[in-house]
């Protein structure tokens, strides 16, 4: 299976299919991993909320298969919404895959009540100069979230990445 891609706003390309990795951890979550990425799956969506990004990592290490072929995504999670706390947690996500780059990185969601999540995207703009990150974008924005980050940076999310279910 190879999946058609979706060229985003920022240019790069991302397959439209993928496997989502919540609630999947551990030695068995470790061979679910290892049959998706037989099967043709690239596109693997992680969070450092979802406790697996080692073994994340050790999938696509152990596939065989040039890191250059995967899309991998992950979240920031809510506490880590400050500027250098985001920075930090993209470094510290990155080292547990053991990773170089993000294809895509994402606040997880906007925590409005906290007030932090423009910091967190300036911080995520950052990380993309810094090479840390290919595409950016944000998880369960809604459109006033987005106008005040665009407002703040001047750059436009390459994705907003929404949660649903079909029930």
């Amino acid at each position: 299976m190879k999946a058609p891609l979706l060229t985003l706003n920022d240019g790069n390309l991302r397959p439209t299919v993928g496997i989502g990795t919540y609630q999947i951890r551990g030695g068995e979550g470790l061979s679910q991993l290892q049959a998706a990425i037989a099967d043709g799956y690239r596109l693997i969506d992680s969070s450092t909320n979802y406790d697996n990004e080692g073994i994340v990592g050790k999938a696509i290490r152990r596939s065989g298969i040039p890191r250059s072929e995967f899309y991998i995504t992950s979240k920031l999670p809510g506490k880590y919404h400050g500027y250098d706390d985001a920075l930090t947690s993209i470094q510290e996500s990155l080292a547990r895959m053991g990773l170089d780059y993000f294809d895509a990185f994402l606040i997880h969601w906007p925590l409005p009540k906290r007030g932090k999540y423009v910091e967190a995207w300036q911080a995520l703009v950052t990380a993309q100069k810094l090479g840390l990150i290919r595409s950016i974008g944000v998880s369960n924005f809604e459109p006033e979230h987005l106008d005040a980050i665009i407002e703040a940076t001047g750059v436009t999310p390459a994705l907003n990445q929404i949660e649903i279910h079909p029930y």
